[in-house]
């Protein structure tokens, strides 16, 4: 099975949120995304961070490994809201990302 790499910033980060998604807690690496920025929007009354590009700016985050079927169920959690793109990250690591 091969994994996919998945960088996350906010909710997926979380060990309970985790366990929900992808039915299992997943260990990540600390890494940063550069060319990016963060802030907070309202979806459906409650407040969600979302990475937006924007040079000279840098987010902080976790890279994940998941397989195709997590990756999937990521889809589902995190909404047409936000987009899914490969991306890299300052390790050089080419990771999928969700932003808007």
């Amino acid at each position: 099975m091969e994994l996919k790499l998945l960088f996350v910033y906010g909710t997926l980060i979380l060990p309970e949120i985790q366990l929900v998604v992808f039915g299992r807690i997943i260990k990540g690496e600390k890494d940063q995304l550069p060319g990016f920025a963060k802030k907070m929007i309202n979806i459906e009354g409650d407040e969600y961070p979302v990475v937006f590009k924007k040079d000279d700016e840098l987010v902080e985050g976790i890279v994940l490994e998941i397989s195709d079927e997590e990756l999937a169920k990521a889809d589902i959690y995190e909404t047409e809201v936000y987009k899914r793109s490969l991306v890299n990250l300052a390790s050089g690591r080419k990771t999928f990302v969700y932003h808007q």
